[in-house]
């Protein structure tokens, strides 16, 4: 009740001091009240307003950036997966795997028992060890290299079989068996299979950031066999995570399973927290306030993902965030506070004082100012009181329209920052668009041409383009432009010197931007007639490595279209860019060379094989055809011919042809005169220098053959031997650029074998008049065919058998158990699984297995089979096909090393050609081969047949010369002789590691001997004797070197048989001279087809009384006159 008594007292007390309070006082409170709730209103609004929208946007930024990194992060992840699973994917790495997996034998406890074996004798064996050199040195431990190379992120990768056991291994492992490792386990995932990545680990020692990475291997059946492991060094681009910096204090982090990776040498950091990783792991993107090792701060985060959108990326939970201190961060909101708050308390300040001086005017005068600002209030920022009078209301009214401007001024100011803020956020969103798109473009001319488009468009500007340093012209190169100007620009071959004055020769020099913001200011700006509405130009350097490697220019039609942000944002993209570049040039590069070496690993096979057939064949003419018909089949050109040069005409005559033109131009007697200007031919003749056309319609000196209408290419080779012209190789093919200067080397050393073995046939045609020729039967590969009866006994077996085997057929025939004999123990389960397979289906699948041949050696056959019906449909057994696929399963040819040797092997053969004397030949070879391979020893063994031994006839320096003095010989029939063996089976015999080897001989003269190859040199079907190559290093000699060893050995052969056959002729004549000069008869030689005198002997002179010279002259008709009786 007393509350209800004391209320009405209290307002009318309150009324009444109200209504007592004068007029002056009433309005100087209302208008105070009304100008502090008005300003205090904007005030607020405005700051809540725009400290919403700065803490926004850079929320935004922050979060925009870590999802950048996170996804060139996420991308680098998953292309070195894909590109481990794609190797993974070989058939060689599957069958390797694959095979590993069989050899094991019993259960699972006897493989594991068997593998903790091979750990200990690994973790305890050195690098030389064989057992370790097994896994090092494979055809497939090789291939892991090549991935290394390619890929050089790679620190050390190898592979593990379906137990854990290594297979193959680019580096050396601690441990053997790795099944008990978790990276291991997770990658296998009972047998699901799972891609493995680890955290990231710091090697305080090198100071490398090294992330595992593991992924199983399937066969075809999709089942896993093995495990494949890598280590991958991401020391760049954690250091280039560490490099991002956002203002003084802001920097980006890896967040990993909860803990801060700040990468090397930074100290450890976390957040304060724990509700905010929280907050992070339950949402893949975000920006959150929180406490960042000790200080507040304001965090954005994205989680790792690829543009791909990998699983097992995602499945890693990393995250990358960027945090910045909050006060930094929002600097910009707490000015703006802070110049409001002034500001509002500066307009209070005057409304104060306005209200003082507006209580001395009228009703009138107060009633218009506070229409005005209610007016403004409401926010209409135009309104304005009047100011009629000098007085306060007058003073009022002017000061609230000064208050009004500055008001109206500050929020033109906030929109202006805003509109800044999103336009640097739209040209930000657009350089990961162009950088994203990028990288998902393999060819470097591709992905530039993406960049300049998306450069244009994305940032909408007049023109964009790409120039490229090339370093042999001096030249910035126009690799790629936009529109109708650039394509007319790239037509054209656009460059500019370095030398020259110019922005782009700017940028590149300094390696720093370069803006103009207006080109009409600019000196050395070059106008482009093709762009004439260029106003304003950016170009920033690519580079790569340090280095820079070209520009990226973007021109707009707009004076100052580029800012200072947008160069540092055109930087980051051309960096960007660059490395993108880069590693597509690279790898377009090594696909390139890759498919060069492969064509050239071919062209030479094919030539060896060509002079290998050739080299027999003792016949010129038909040594020649068959050299251009095998040419033109296995080369697969258009047509090849051969002139040979006839010195009394000077003639070029056509002796050999391809095909049916071949045949036409030999009947017409086609031929070339050697003074001949305009003939590639004759100029090739003259030279003795191979004369290479790329396109005929380009050559002046082209001479077209209507029988030949469609050649565009054409390579004409001289056949030189002994530093004589003997003819002209000539290939014609009817595509453009179809022979390359690589193409040269190989056939000019073809065109050197073709020139000795047809040096060798004349010889050998003159020494052997009464036989005209001799055949030589080519070796054709054919496979080794079977027929199984329904008995299980072999009806039919080819002849191919023995050269594949070394059993003949009869052998396989008596004796049908020797087919499993043979048989690989490692292989004899499959083959009775598939025995088993066809015995009770009409089909089965091929199947590669190994054979031990008789004679020990190891050997792949891939075999075919399918069932056998008579006449009325009955089975009649199994007809299978047998083929040697050795040379698939042997690893390829070193390319350097090969290429490298094939210079050499051709720089000898040219050299020894020249030497006709047997022993000059050898002692010129020996040294030769010593010291351009580097090799440990070399000599030559010249097999004696009457003997039935081999003589050392040549080696190289003081135990050569002591081995020579001693007249060192080996039995032809010794069995623990490797040059023996070669020379009896007249094939190469190597020796990776002497000692293991059973028949290796040691020298007490070459102690250092640690590997051997002995190569037959055989004529034919004639061995001559043995080329035997020592080494000091063990497991030295490649499939490559014997290759060329094999071409070495028949240069050599056919080299020393042609001085042979020189030296035996010599002789001949020297003994038909001294028959002829000291007979005790007359004798005189008759040209019948002249009647003239070729020769006379001492004793016809006597008996005629003429001089030689007489006699000569007068000829056997005066002679015979003289000696008839008369009448």
């Amino acid at each position: 009740m007393a509350d209800n008594s004391i209320s009405p007292v209290r307002t009318r007390g309150s009324f009444r001091v109200w209504a007592n309070l004068s007029l002056r006082v009433k309005l100087i409170l209302l208008f105070l009240a009304m100008a502090l709730l008005s300003v205090g209103t904007i005030a607020f609004l405005n700051i809540r307003s725009t400290s919403a929208a700065l803490t926004a946007q850079t929320n935004e930024n922050m979060t925009a950036l870590a999802v950048s990194e996170a996804r060139n992060i996420g991308t680098l992840l998953a292309k070195h997966v894909s590109a481990m699973q794609a190797f993974a994917l070989g058939e060689s790495t599957q069958e390797r795997v694959a095979a590993q997996n069989d050899a094991y034998s019993g259960g699972t406890e006897a493989i594991l028992s068997e593998l903790a074996k091979l750990d200990e004798q690994w973790v305890a064996a050195s690098d030389d060890d064989a057992f370790v050199r097994e896994r090092l040195n494979s055809e497939l431990a090789y291939e892991l290299k090549d991935v290394k190379t390619v890929v050089p992120d790679f620190a050390e990768v190898f592979l593990t079989d379906r137990y854990g056991g290594l297979v193959a291994a680019s580096d050396r492992t601690s441990d053997y068996y790795q099944a008990d490792e978790g990276w291991w386990q997770a990658a296998y995932n009972d047998g699901n299979g799972a891609v493995f990545i680890a955290l990231p680990e710091l090697d305080e020692s090198t100071g490398v950031i090294g992330i595992d990475m593991a992924v199983p291997v399937y066969d075809q059946s999709n089942e896993i066999i093995g495990i494949m492991r890598t280590t991958v060094d991401v020391t760049a681009l954690l250091d280039r995570l560490a490099e991002v910096k956002v203002g003084e204090t802001g920097e980006a982090h890896l967040l990993l399973e909860g803990e801060v990776f700040v990468g090397r040498g930074g100290e450890s950091e976390s957040f304060d927290d724990p509700t905010a990783l929280a907050q992070m792991e339950t949402s893949p993107t975000g920006a959150i306030a929180t406490s960042y090792d000790g200080h507040s701060s304001l965090v954005g985060y994205a989680t790792i993902s690829s543009p791909t959108g990998e699983q097992y990326i995602s499945d890693l939970g990393w995250k990358v965030f960027v945090h910045q201190d909050r006060g930094e961060a929002l600097a910009a909101v707490a000015l703006q506070t802070r110049n409001t708050a002034l500001l509002a308390l500066l307009i209070a300040g005057i409304a104060a004082v306005a209200a003082v001086v507006m209580g001395r005017a009228l009703t009138g005068p107060i009633v218009n100012l506070t229409n005005a600002m209610t007016q403004f209030t409401a926010g209409d920022m135009a309104a304005r009181a009047e100011s009629k009078s000098s007085d306060e209301i007058g003073a009022l009214a002017s000061n609230f329209n000064t208050m009004a401007e500055q008001v109206g001024d500050l929020l033109t100011t906030v929109q202006a920052r805003s509109a800044d803020l999103e336009e640097r956020t739209r040209e930000l969103e657009a350089s990961q668009r162009v950088t994203f798109a990028a990288s998902e473009r393999i060819s470097p001319d591709e992905m530039l041409g993406l960049v300049v488009d998306l450069v244009r468009d994305q940032f909408d500007l007049y023109h964009a383009q790409v120039y490229i340093v090339d370093e042999e012209k001096q030249a910035a190169v126009l690799r790629q432009s936009t529109g109708y100007a650039g394509s007319q620009l790239l037509q054209k071959g656009h460059q500019i010197p370095l030398d020259a004055t110019s922005l782009v020769s700017r940028a590149i020099h300094s390696g720093e931007p370069v803006l103009v913001a207006d080109v009409n200011q600019a000196q050395d700006w070059l106008p482009n007639p093709l762009l004439p509405e260029t106003q304003s130009e950016l170009v920033v350097p690519l580079k790569a490595g340090g280095r820079v490697i070209g520009v990226l220019d973007a021109q707009d039609m707009t004076p100052g279209r580029f800012s200072e942000s947008t160069v540092a944002l055109f930087q980051t993209m051309a960096d960007q860019v660059a490395f993108l570049f880069e590693n597509s040039d690279l790898l377009a590069r090594v696909t390139e060379q890759a498919e060069t070496l492969t064509v050239f690993t071919t062209q030479l096979r094919t030539a060896a094989e060509i002079a290998r057939q050739a080299s027999g064949v003792l016949d010129p003419e038909q040594l020649l055809q068959q050299v251009v018909e095998l040419m033109q089949s296995r080369f697969g050109l258009y047509h090849a011919h051969i002139y040979v040069l006839d010195e009394a005409t000077g003639q070029l005559n056509v002796r050999a042809g391809s095909g049916e033109v071949g045949r036409v131009l030999i009947e017409q007697g086609h031929a070339i005169p050697l003074d001949r200007e305009k003939s590639l031919v004759a100029r090739a003749a003259r030279t003795q220098e191979p004369v290479l056309i790329e396109d005929t319609t380009l050559e002046s000196d082209f001479m077209p053959n209507p029988l030949l209408p469609q050649t565009r290419s054409e390579l004409s080779v001289p056949l030189v031997a002994s530093g004589k012209v003997l003819g002209v190789l000539d290939m014609q093919d009817d595509q453009a650029g179809r022979f390359a200067e690589s193409d040269v080397d190989t056939y000019s050393t073809l065109a050197g074998q073709i020139a000795t073995a047809l040096q060798n046939a004349d010889l050998f045609t003159a020494q052997q008049a009464a036989e005209t020729r001799f055949r030589t039967v080519a070796d054709f590969t054919y496979d080794w065919e079977t027929w199984l009866g329904v008995d299980e006994e072999y009806i039919y077996v080819s002849p191919a058998c023995e050269r594949i085997s070394g059993y003949t057929p009869q052998e396989l025939i008596d004796n049908p158990n020797l087919f499993a004999d043979m048989v690989h123990p490692d292989d004899r389960a499959a083959i009775e699984d598939h025995m088993h397979a066809h015995s009770t289906t009409a089909e089965t699948d091929p199947i590669e297995y190994r054979i031990i041949t008789k004679d020990g050696q190891e050997r792949w056959v891939g075999h075919a089979c399918q069932a056998v019906y008579d006449a009325d449909g009955n089975w009649a057994g199994r007809r299978g096909s047998n083929r040697e696929i050795t040379m698939e399963k042997q690893a390829e040819v070193e390319r350097e090393r090969f290429t490298l040797q094939l210079g050499t092997a051709a720089d000898i053969a040219t050299q020894v050609n020249a030497i006709l004397d047997p022993d000059e030949l050898l002692n010129t070879v020996i040294p030769l081969l010593k010291e351009r391979f580097g090799f440990y020893y070399v000599h030559v063994f010249v097999l004696d047949e009457a003997a039935g031994e081999l003589r050392l006839r040549a080696g190289y320096g003081e135990p050569g010369r002591a081995m020579l003095e001693k007249g060192l010989s080996i039995p032809l029939d010794r069995e623990a002789s490797l040059v023996a063996r070669a020379a009896r089976s007249k094939d190469n015999v190597v020796v990776h590691d002497v000692t293991v080897a059973p028949d290796f001989m040691p020298n007490p003269l070459l102690p250092d001997t640690k590997s051997e190859v002995a190569v037959p040199m055989v004529i034919g079907e004639r061995v001559l004797g043995v080329f035997d190559v020592q080494h000091d290093e063990a497991d030295y000699f490649t499939q490559a070197d014997l290759d060329v060893f094999s071409t070495l050995a028949g240069q050599v052969a056919t080299a020393l048989q042609n001085a042979d056959l020189f030296t035996a002729q010599q002789a001949a004549e020297e003994r038909f001279r001294t028959l002829f000069d000291f007979a005790p008869e007359g004798v005189m030689v008759i040209d019948v087809d002249k009647l003239a005198f070729d020769d006379v002997n001492e004793r016809a002179l006597e008996l005629f009384g003429y001089t030689r010279k007489e006699l000569l002259e007068i000829g056997p008709l005066a002679v015979s006159a003289e000696v008839q009786p008369d009448g």
